[in-house]
């Protein structure tokens, strides 16, 4: 049926009726064809971030993580993009990269707090930053991979000897948690780069860094727990406005991505609108 919609001619849904087509391929383990159609629906559709999220899908399902992570990073390179945040913190974590992990799931958090990826990135980030045996483990049995290549060894020490989860480091949060106190060690001690091959170092380091030396990190916490559904969560956000919206002028103004409701055809202007 899909199929058919899709060939019936252009309307309005065909970009959906792409996507969920290939997700149907995808669904029965037939991931050449799903993504055939995912190409389809990018050429057609050059400037949907779901289309380039759902070929970074397609990638992971099939363990092609240097193509994964090429079409992952090009959001980030190409403002008109939307940026498949979640994606990037599975990759490193699967490869054992805590830190990087950490970083894009924040990413996709403070992006979307309650969307439907939420609860998916805040689950991850407790799972890392309580560093389970399992985690280090993958920690030390990892590879070393191209596209993770980045100096993190002392911030990594520091992180799996937990000693931000001791009394005495001061953190700058009153969300006095696991996840956050060592989510605290990773916005002091990263640093930003100047190398475009240092993915995380330069797309995330710079705006960590200003975010935590202008002491806007506590309105980021609270802002990722926008989604959480309980009377003390909704409380602090009601009362932290204010703080939660100081950072937000941290973000690059050229990071823009579709507006998803109003997509037009390939030889019109995309309708966008800024990220924030």
């Amino acid at each position: 049926m899909t199929r058919q919609a899709i060939e019936l001619g252009p309307t309005a849904y065909d970009h959906d009726a792409w996507q969920m087509l290939g997700s149907i391929y995808d669904d029965e383990k037939k991931h050449d064809s799903a993504l055939l159609v995912f190409r389809q629906a990018h050429e057609l559709y050059p400037n949907s971030f779901r289309a380039v999220n759902a070929i970074g899908i397609n990638y992971y399902l099939q363990k092609k993580e240097i193509r994964l992570f090429t079409i992952l990073r090009r959001p980030f390179n190409e403002p008109i993009c939307g940026r498949p945040t979640l994606l990037l913190g599975m990759l490193a974590l699967d490869k054992g990269y805590p830190i990087q992990a950490m970083m894009s799931f924040t990413m996709s958090l403070i992006l979307s707090p309650d969307g439907s990826r939420s609860s998916n990135s805040l689950n991850k980030l407790y799972t890392i930053s309580n560093i389970s045996d399992e985690m280090t483990t993958a920690m030390n049995d990892r590879k070393e991979e191209s596209f993770l290549k980045e100096n993190y060894a002392e911030l990594e020490t520091y992180f799996k000897s937990k000693i931000a989860l001791e009394k005495k480091y001061k953190i700058e949060t009153k969300l006095d948690e696991t996840l956050f106190r060592q989510l605290n060690l990773i916005f002091d001690k990263a640093q930003p780069s100047s190398n475009p091959e240092e993915f995380w170092g330069a797309v995330y380091g710079r705006l960590y860094q200003d975010i935590y030396k202008k002491g806007m990190f506590e309105g980021l916490t609270i802002r990722m727990i926008e989604g959480v559904n309980s009377t003390e969560a909704q409380k602090l956000v009601k009362s932290s406005k204010g703080d939660i919206e100081k950072w937000g002028a941290l973000f690059p103004t050229t990071w823009i991505i579709l507006d998803t409701n109003a997509i037009d055809r390939k030889n019109r202007s995309p309708a966008t609108r800024l990220l924030l």
